[in-house]
């Protein structure tokens, strides 16, 4: 209990027993709080009236499972970890307690209030309150108010922006008590460099008990269900044990039927991690991240070619087994796994000379060979032979040579590019002759076998080269009186620069990258030249011509092709149900002409009509390749195809009449008189101009989703924009939501005013919410007030192009693409238009355009961005100021008030019949 009030948190009225004190005084309990220094809390303090000491019950103490012992001088008061909380000091007959000495010296002080907490937090840049009480306590900082500082609420602000993953907790005991009850599995590839015998990706599996691994190279990711079915059949079979539950991630060659059928035939269980979570299969995402840092340092370390990463992996995975201790067993995964200690005694350094003793073919003397080491195998090293398919495996007559230490220059990486032979020494008379046909070895060859390898099989790679003249055996020497010779490998020296005649490409070009020069060698540590990229470069390099040419050449000799001319397609149609030819049940129609409703059809009329046309004086447009034109002195004839529709017109109506009958000549074919009606679109034509509006189209559109009865509204969506994400909303119907947008986008075709807010809805189809439904509806409810608004084009408008831009530099690009597009679209139709204006109320992007000089302010802006200044200086377009009110792209950028909204409607040329 104590007296002040001040020093107790979350303190609440209630009215208590009353205290009677040692002068017969009595006090009142008013109410009971907490009391804390940050380290110990004591609940249920009582506050009592009058009270000049804080009293502590050791009763209450040992009820709350508290040790406290006593000695003659001080007491102390332990937790249940037995750790020292309070120490108190005899005085006199009484053990004062000081808070004070608990391990966080925080002394009693008033409590702050919520206001104060939530300022010095914020002011502080969302400081935890833990540090703040530390810097109130030992008075680390001037103008901080002595109080003690509580978080009593969730900062939403910190909560947002202070999240972390939570830790996942290791296991201290581990449920598996012998090998192959769990196996962790996990693939990492495609790798960019593939291996020697094709493989881009690894399989690695690890046993949970002994933390033994295999790896399995594999050419693609469906290899690997079987690979892992033949593995568990084999584990199970040589060890005699069984396979219970094995642990990956949810990718494909994991998870998949063939897998499936086979663990349920076998009873084994699988564990997969949670989504986006690959810490739950750790096991095996560290041990493929040890693989590969290992394979990386070994390759870097023998200066080998990427090609050997396979090999790499396979010895680190073999070395690993034998080197890496379990620290639950302080033992290696080997000894765990066979139950006996691995002998280590025949490893050599990764990517080590080798010369072999060859003893296998039929030479008549004894050859050594020199390879290069770069894979491990328990029987011993298995080299494959440079000439056959046969194998050495002499593990008494190789020797390995043991590379020298690295030194600082020249390193691995920056090892000259040129190493030249000394030349040999020409034989005498009194010199002996060579006396071991030994081979050196020089050019790669694939030695990694067609099937997966696994830590336990390896193989050896092995390289070749002609056989130098002063190495070849003299045959008048004889055989027995080379016993005794040793061999002596020819002595390398480097030099420091490459010879010119044997560099590729120009080498004041500068060093080109794997990326830059698009051809890697597979087997050699040089870039050639840049392949060409498109047949206009191969025809202007005289090398690719030859050799183009070559390959016609073989190509004829050896009968591959014969020139005949192009065949058409032939297409057969099954006989009708129910119509099928009594005596020819079985056959089938063989087409003599395009038949409607086959996908060939179309393609097969346009051929046929575009013929037609051509051949009747029609010239086919550039850009539009379904538009026909025929010029006439003043006059001109327009005809556009749609599939099986033809629109024509001409600026004379005779010329209609004529063509007409020119197409009835040819096809039989209905006319349907003035264009009215044409894909959902109405068209009005008068003397003043043309009026275009799908009227008919909302209403059918307001009857189908039943809001035919709704309230008009003025503007299609209301500022300010509020739409987003909404990711706590009620979700709606799908099917529904994207049908409603699908109808409002074919109404964009001419109504530009419903532009903006439906493109902005369509963003949610994937997961619409009640506010995005509602959004739609809205524009519903407009179009219910404005059925048969429509674009106007008058007579007298002219063919002027004029184009608004409202965004930055890069955005104005874009704008100018458009209208190059466009510009090019209307010389189809003989217009020709030059600088065109564009609109921008962007001064910046304006004065960027308009300054061909290139700033460093504007170096960050992708060069694609930057050929509107190439178009502007070129005067196919001139980029001009225009005030934010009168900018017309607003209308499609954002939502506006319903004054600005009828203004800009009625400046692009929209008009409403019904007004």
């Amino acid at each position: 209990m104590t007296g002040s009030k001040s020093v107790l948190s979350n303190y609440r009225e209630e009215r208590g027993p009353a205290v009677t004190f040692g002068g017969n005084g009595k006090g009142q309990t008013r109410g009971y709080g907490t009391l804390t220094n940050g380290v110990t809390t004591f609940k249920r303090v009582a506050y009592v009236e009058g009270l000049m000491h804080n009293l502590l019950s050791i009763s209450q103490l040992c009820d709350k499972n508290h040790k406290v012992s006593f000695s003659k001088k001080k007491c102390k008061v332990k937790n249940k970890r037995k750790e020292v909380i309070l120490t108190g000091v005899r005085h006199a007959d009484i053990y004062i307690i000081n808070m004070n000495t608990s391990t966080v010296n925080f002394c009693f002080v008033s409590r702050a209030s919520s206001d104060t907490n939530w300022l010095w937090h914020k002011r502080l840049s969302h400081l935890n309150f833990k540090t703040l009480n530390q810097l109130c306590i030992n008075n680390l900082v001037i103008g901080l108010p002595d109080f003690r500082y509580t978080k009593v609420s969730l900062c939403s602000t910190c909560e947002k922006g202070k999240q972390t993953r939570a830790s996942f907790k290791s296991k201290q005991i581990s449920s598996n008590s012998s090998p192959l009850q769990l196996l962790h599995m996990d693939l990492f590839g495609p790798v960019n460099v593939q291996s020697i015998a094709g493989k881009k990706y690894t399989l690695v599996i690890v046993d949970e008990y002994s933390r033994y691994t295999w790896v399995f190279f594999l050419r693609a990711k469906s290899d690997a269900p079987e690979e892992i079915i033949l593995f568990v059949r084999k584990m199970e079979r040589l060890n005699n044990l069984t396979v219970r539950s094995i642990r990956s991630d949810h990718g494909t060659e994991f998870k998949n039927s063939t897998l499936e059928t086979f663990f349920e035939q076998k009873g084994i269980t699988q564990n997969f991690s949670s989504v986006r979570t690959p810490q739950q299969n750790g096991v095996a995402e560290r041990r493929n991240r040890t693989l590969i840092e290992v394979a990386r340092s070994m390759l870097s370390e023998a200066n080998l070619a990427t090609q050997f990463w396979a090999e790499a992996v396979n010895t680190a995975c073999y070395t690993q087994n034998r080197s890496l201790i379990v620290k639950r067993f302080r033992r290696t995964p080997y000894e765990l796994f066979r139950n006996r200690k691995p002998s280590i005694e025949h490893l050599h350094i990764f990517g080590c000379v080798c010369y072999i003793l060859n003893n296998k073919d039929n030479l008549g003397k004894q050859a050594i060979e020199e390879t290069i080491h770069v894979n491990f195998d328990e029987s011993g090293p298995t080299f494959p032979h440079p000439n056959d398919n046969s194998e050495i495996n002499q593990w008494a007559d190789s020797f390995f040579q043991v590379p020298e230490p690295p030194i600082a220059d020249p390193s691995p990486q920056n090892l000259p590019d040129g190493f030249e032979e000394d030349p040999p020494i020409p034989p005498t008379e009194t010199s002996s002759p060579p006396l071991i046909n030994a081979t050196l070895i020089t050019q790669i060859t694939p030695s990694e076998p067609d099937q997966p390898t696994n830590s336990e099989d390896f193989s050896q790679t092995t390289v070749s080269e002609p056989t130098p003249t002063n190495l070849l055996p003299d045959p008048s020497v004889n055989e027995a009186s080379t016993s005794g010779q040793v061999y002596q490998p020819p002595a390398l020296r480097w030099t420091k620069d490459h010879p010119i005649d044997q560099v590729l490409g120009n080498p004041s070009s500068g060093i080109k990258t794997r990326r830059q020069s698009g051809n890697v060698c597979l087997y050699v540590n040089f870039i050639s030249e840049n392949e060409p990229k498109e047949i206009d470069d191969a025809l202007r390099d005289p090398a690719w011509v030859s050799a183009m040419q070559e390959e016609l050449a073989e190509f004829i000799r050896n009968n591959v092709w014969l020139l005949v001319p192009r065949p058409r397609k032939q297409v057969y149609v099954a006989q009708p149900p129910g119509f099928v030819d009594p005596k020819f049940p079985d056959h089938v129609y063989k087409l003599n002409k395009a038949l409607y409703g086959l996908k060939q059809a179309p393609r097969a009329w346009y051929d046929t009509l575009s013929t037609f046309l051509l051949s009747k004086g029609f010239v086919r447009g550039k850009i539009d390749s379904t538009l026909f034109l025929k010029k006439y002195p003043k006059h001109i004839l327009l005809v556009q195809i749609y599939v099986d529709d033809i629109i024509f017109g001409s600026t004379n109506p005779k010329l209609c009449e004529k063509f007409e009958l020119l197409m009835k000549s040819e096809y039989k074919m209905s006319m349907m008189g003035e264009l009215t009606f044409f894909l959902g679109l109405q068209i009005k034509q008068s003397e003043k101009g043309i009026f275009i509006n799908q009227g008919k189209y909302v209403h059918e559109m307001l009857k189908k989703f039943d809001l035919t009865s709704c309230t008009p509204m003025k503007t299609p969506m209301a500022p300010p924009l509020t739409l987003d994400k909404d990711s706590k909303g009620k979700s709606v119907d799908v099917t529904l939501y994207r049908g409603m947008i699908g109808s409002l986008l074919y109404l964009t075709a001419s109504r530009p005013d419903i532009m903006y807010s439906t493109c902005l809805c369509a963003r949610y189809q994937a997961e619409p919410k009640e506010s995005h439904l509602t959004a739609v509806k809205r524009i519903f409810r407009y179009l219910k007030g404005t059925p048969n608004l429509g674009l106007w084009y008058s007579k007298d408008s002219g063919f002027d192009l004029t184009a608004y831009s409202d965004s930055d530099f890069a955005g104005s690009g874009i704008c100018c693409a458009q209208v190059l597009w466009l510009r090019n679209q209307l010389q189809d139709y003989d217009i020709q238009l030059s600088r065109i204006p564009i609109y921008c109320d962007n001064t910046s992007a304006i004065a960027i355009a308009n300054n061909p000089v290139l700033h460093s302010k504007t170096k960050h802006i992708e060069v694609r961005y930057h050929f509107i200044r190439d178009h502007v200086m070129n005067g196919d377009i001139e980029l001009h100021f225009v005030p934010t009110e009168y900018q017309l792209a607003d209308l499609f950028t954002k939502p506006l008030d319903v004054t600005r909204f009828n203004m800009l409607i009625s400046e692009l040329g929209m008009l409403n019949p019904d007004d």
